[in-house]
């Protein structure tokens, strides 16, 4: 049943929402009132979907908001009994397994292991797939310009074309490619490293004295109009380009900084 998938989408949703967040609370402690006001901003949201019609969407969406919402409430009921209690008896028991824990499995260099690379790449790569969620089936996306097929021409690279452009890493990759990985399995990794990359790459550039903030950053980044009518016009390797603009960005300046230390 479409609506039953729907659900489960959404789901999907709320957990990719709600579990970063607790691991983010668990390593920061990171203000639970955050999550709830993502929970209201969906609720506005799904009232606006609502009031134009899409009652199946604005159903969804408030599910996400009131897991959201639960989720939060529960963190500040956590959070205010052990400061409340924090000299309690219950809670120098809690605080001595939170920290055997941390002892036992999240040392220093785990913990920054982890927040620094292994939840971002975690969850942009689930973002990143929630949005190609409609065409990961096997099968060719037709957008305008986001011409893919069995065969690569590589009649684009230099000497063989008359004009001169810059995608000759890209063409001379697709090439090789092209034997053994189907056509329509290039295109959509190259659409997966748009979304991938677009928000690590900004993750990365927004650097740690942002703390969580930097995931607001990379989502923004990640997901905004003009990816989307680029991704419309079918525009892959301009948008490939984009996603890789604050990479660019952060190794220009490491260079300035090295050429001014030295």
């Amino acid at each position: 049943m479409p609506g039953r998938e729907n659900t489960e989408i959404y789901n999907i949703v709320g957990l990719a929402i709600i579990l970063p967040y607790v691991a983010l609370y668990f390593l920061y402690r990171t203000d639970p009132r955050y999550l709830i006001a993502v929970a209201l901003v969906l609720l506005v949201s799904a009232a606006v979907e609502d009031s134009a019609g899409n009652a199946a969407a604005a159903n969804d969406i408030a599910i996400v908001s009131y897991y959201c919402l639960v989720a939060g409430v529960v963190m500040m009921i956590v959070d205010g009994y052990i400061e409340t209690h924090r000299n309690g008896r219950l809670s120098r028991k809690l605080h001595a397994i939170i920290a055997a824990l941390r002892d036992r499995f999240l040392d220093s260099e785990r913990v920054r292991l982890f927040a620094s690379w292994i939840l971002p790449v975690a969850v942009f790569t689930l973002l990143s797939l929630l949005i190609m969620q409609d065409f990961l089936s096997p099968g060719y996306v037709l957008v305008t310009d986001m011409v893919f097929g069995p065969i690569v021409p590589t009649s684009g690279l230099y000497g063989l074309y008359p004009y001169i452009g810059g995608g000759n890493a890209l063409i001379a990759f697709e090439a090789l490619l092209s034997g053994p990985v189907p056509g329509w399995a290039i295109e959509k990794m190259f659409i997966f490293l748009i979304f991938f990359l677009s928000g690590f790459s900004m993750y990365l550039f927004a650097g740690s004295r942002l703390g969580p903030s930097r995931y607001f950053a990379s989502f923004l980044y990640m997901v905004n109009p003009f990816i989307y009518a680029r991704m419309l016009a079918g525009a892959w390797a301009l948008s490939l380009a984009y996603a890789l603009v604050p990479l660019a960005l952060l190794s220009f300046i490491n260079m300035l900084e090295i050429h001014g230390e030295t």
